[in-house]
């Protein structure tokens, strides 16, 4: 089973996407956002969660 790292639902191993929440399963890096602790992507300017800035 694959974890989402957006939600962490659980999800079948071929999913390309979250049943859950319906985001990309794809792999890549993250990191936990310093305000909500979610995981977001090492990219993101601001997180997705709680809009506490990245940078």
């Amino acid at each position: 089973m694959k974890k989402c790292s957006y939600c962490g639902s659980s999800n079948f191993d071929n999913a390309a996407y979250c049943e859950n929440c319906g985001m990309p399963l794809k792999e890549g890096l993250r990191i936990s956002c310093p305000r909500c602790g979610k995981n977001v992507r090492e990219n993101e300017k601001f997180c997705r969660y709680c809009g506490a800035s990245l940078m």
